[in-house]
C-alpha cells in the first residue's frame, strides 16, 4: 500500500493542477519506498532532487494562474510554497551533506504539508481558477 494515496477529496477542480498533485504524491511515495527498502544514498538523492525540482515546477505553474486572476491571497499563498522550499532544499541540503538521514519524521512532514496545503490552501483558489475561462 503507498505511503500516500490519492484521494477524490483532493482535488481543486483544476485538472492540471489536480495531476500535478497527483505528481507530487507519486515522487513522495517512491522517496518512501526507496527509504523503506534502505536504498543507498545514490539512488535516494536523484528520487529527492525530482521532489525538489517538481514542487518548484508546480509552486511556479499555480503562482502563475492566480497571478493571472488576481486571486486575493496569491502573497500569502506565495509565502508557503517558500516556506515549504526552503525547508525542503534544507532536508536535501543536509542529506547530500550526511546530516539527515531520511526518516519517518521527514516523510510525515511532507505528506502531511501537501495533503494540508492542497485541502486548505490550494482548495480555496481551485474554485477561482475553475470559473475562469
Amino acid at each position: 500500500m503507498a505511503f500516500l494515496q490519492w484521494k477524490d477529496a483532493y482535488s481543486v477542480g483544476v485538472e492540471r493542477f489536480d495531476e500535478q498533485h497527483k505528481e507530487l504524491i507519486s515522487l513522495i511515495n517512491h522517496l518512501n519506498e526507496a527509504m523503506a527498502q534502505r536504498k543507498a544514498s545514490e539512488e535516494l538523492e536523484p528520487v529527492l532532487d525530482a521532489l525538489v525540482d517538481y514542487a518548484a515546477f508546480h509552486f511556479s505553474e499555480e503562482e502563475i494562474a492566480m497571478k493571472s486572476v488576481r486571486y486575493e491571497e496569491y502573497y500569502d499563498h506565495v509565502a508557503k510554497h517558500r516556506e515549504f522550499v526552503e525547508k525542503v532544499k534544507e532536508f536535501q541540503q543536509d542529506f547530500k551533506e550526511g546530516k539527515l538521514m531520511l526518516s519517518l519524521n521527514v516523510m510525515n512532514f511532507l505528506k502531511d504539508w501537501l495533503v494540508q496545503h492542497i485541502q486548505g490552501t490550494d482548495k480555496r483558489y481551485g474554485a477561482i481558477l475553475a470559473a475562469t475561462p
